[in-house]
């Protein structure tokens, strides 16, 4: 009786502890993704955002009715979201528009009243992602992996874009949530099967790639029910998930071609590659590797291993639809060409379910193995401090960005009449020297340059811009040149003939005069523009790595350097 008369009492005590970590980790997670939201937001010397896909995804969730956007590269859910945020926020203020607003100063907001959305995905994720591992183990174990989807470098930042990675990420626990509750029931339904793939539909109409997860889930209902109803099972999870992707991306219904269109082009892009961004790049398996070490952690990504290893071990339903999803998932990005470090956040909630099973499995053993919870909980603290990690990226994110402090110092030195020189066709990468180096249009950002200030040169032949051709140096022949990393580190990496090139003329002409990078505007006495000169300072050399490397991590803190003719 006494023994009974205390579980009741731990019971609320338990039920208060779950609440107070759910809410603290909820509180924390959003707190670190709004610190850093507005980094690169439009201003009066660069009318776009910083990052290349928010203008494209706000003309088309702002500009277009609802659910016809007309844009079927990913799903719509995002879209519709940003949308209804854009209308309140013209309806109730905090996006200002008429006749004497400036537009980038509405699209700025625009861009907020995403960012925010995805903020608070972001968090809620962190929130699910809890609950998803209590599902397996204990509140340690849960907590632990919670906190390293917190500052997992990867999930925090791109929940602080205005772009559709933090929804997708939010989705993908709570389809995994759904299946591993469902699967846990003793008397399955079709009306719980239905509403357990409405998620999971929802996911993959959200991300395409998401379409294994309604394969594992309609495999996992047939095994689960073999002995009764199978086939009445499976067909109301497909009817469940099909309703969930036409809710998540009507246009599959209402612009069937449009649709057709765009998801046969993302599927062939995917498959063929984005230019040279990873060409002659390892096999997608392995470089998916590197993007969960710098996105999630190299210590979490291993731990995460070991947890589902041990998770598959138990043989149980819910088990496999972890480490089911976990391994189709993988296969799926592994064998495309395109390896943006974004398309492993929706993998995250569970790998943090093998961080869990690892940490709580190992607490409840001899006092030696809380050695392993030990480490996690160390991992998770260098992924706060860590040159890469939660801390230095968000300082990277409050700081002026260094396109724009070079864009601030060219402004500065130069002299009436000096020409600038791009290597490549300037975008969101190269110092806003004109207002709409942000336009997705190459042809149009050229023509709007040319508008703006005549003096701003890149190379042309046949009416195309050269990529580090040496013509530039031999005929243009400008007074400064800008370069980032953006434009050197494919170019170094695959030693394109042109690039070579132009390397081995650069330093007999010009040399360094200012660089910018991590927060700092570095005017050295000027040293020539050697390619040794030019690795160290894009690349680092030694302890001063740059951080991050990563295409879509790069995107708030590249290196950005301008070189000046010598005087002859």
């Amino acid at each position: 009786m006494e023994e009974t008369a205390r579980e009741d009492a731990a019971q609320p005590l338990e039920r208060r502890v779950l609440l107070a970590c759910a809410l603290g980790l909820f509180a924390l997670s959003l707190l670190l993704r709004l610190l850093g939201i507005g980094w690169g937001l439009p201003n009066e010397f660069r009318h776009q955002s910083l990052h290349p896909d928010e203008l494209i995804i706000a003309g088309h969730a702002v500009l277009k009715p609802y659910f016809l956007p007309d844009f079927y590269n990913y799903g719509t859910t995002y879209l519709t979201l940003l949308k209804l945020g854009t209308d309140a926020g013209t309806a109730y203020g905090w996006i200002p528009t008429g006749e004497n607003v400036p537009e980038w100063q509405t699209l700025g907001a625009v861009h907020l009243t995403g960012r925010v959305i995805s903020a608070f995905c972001g968090a809620l994720t962190v929130l699910l992602v809890f609950l998803l591992c209590l599902q397996f183990t204990n509140i340690l174990g849960a907590l632990l992996a919670s906190l390293a989807l917190t500052v997992a470098p990867g999930h925090l930042v791109h929940s602080q874009f205005q772009t559709t990675d933090a929804l997708s990420t939010l989705l993908a626990a709570a389809a995994l949530f759904a299946m591993v509750r469902w699967l846990k029931r003793e008397d399955p339904a079709p009306k719980g099967a239905f509403l357990m793939a409405l998620w999971v539909g929802l996911f993959a109409g959200t991300r395409y790639s998401g379409i294994v997860l309604i394969l594992l889930a309609v495999g996992l209902v047939l095994w689960r029910c073999k002995r009764e109803r199978p086939f009445q099972m499976a067909l109301a999870t497909l009817g469940g998930a099909a309703v969930g992707f036409v809710v998540a991306t009507p246009g599959l219904i209402l612009q069937t071609s449009s649709f057709v269109r765009d998801f046969l082009y993302e599927s062939g892009h995917v498959r063929t590659g984005h230019g040279i961004v990873f060409a002659e790049t390892p096999t997608g398996f392995l470089y998916h590797l590197g993007n969960l070490f710098e996105g999630f952690g190299w210590i979490q990504t291993l731990a995460a291993a070991f947890g589902l290893l041990l998770l598959a071990r138990t043989r149980s339903l819910a088990a496999y639809a972890i480490v089911g999803y976990a391994l189709l998932y993988y296969l799926l990005i592994g064998s495309a060409e395109v390896k943006f470090l974004r398309y492993t956040l929706p993998l995250l909630p569970a790998l943090c379910v093998g961080v869990a099973i690892l940490a709580g499995t190992f607490h409840e053993r001899d006092k030696w193995s809380k050695a392993v919870p030990a480490a996690i909980m160390l991992a998770i603290g260098l992924n706060v401090v860590s040159p890469g990690g939660a801390v230095s990226l968000l300082h990277f994110m409050r700081i002026q960005d260094p396109r724009d402090r070079i864009a601030e110092y060219v402004r500065q030195v130069r002299q009436p009449g000096e020409t600038v020189g791009f290597v490549t066709t300037p975008w969101f990468y190269t110092p806003p020297l004109f207002p709409d180096t942000g336009l997705p249009g190459e042809n149009e950002r050229l023509e709007r340059m040319k508008q703006y200030d005549p003096t701003l040169v890149v190379h042309v032949r046949d009416e195309k811009v050269v990529p580090w051709d040496v013509g530039l140096l031999q005929q243009e022949r400008p007074t400064y040149i800008c370069i980032s990393t953006f434009e050197y580190i494919d170019y170094r990496r695959i030693q394109e003939p042109h690039f070579v090139s132009f390397l081995e003329q650069l330093p007999e002409d010009y040399e360094l005069i200012a660089w910018a990078w991590g927060g700092t505007l570095q005017e050295d006495s000027p040293p020539a523009a050697t390619r040794e000169a030019l690795d160290s300072l894009f690349l680092g050399s030694g302890s001063d790595r740059r951080y991050p490397l990563t295409h879509d991590m790069m995107y708030i803190q590249p290196t950005v350097c301008v070189l000046k003719r010598k005087a002859n």
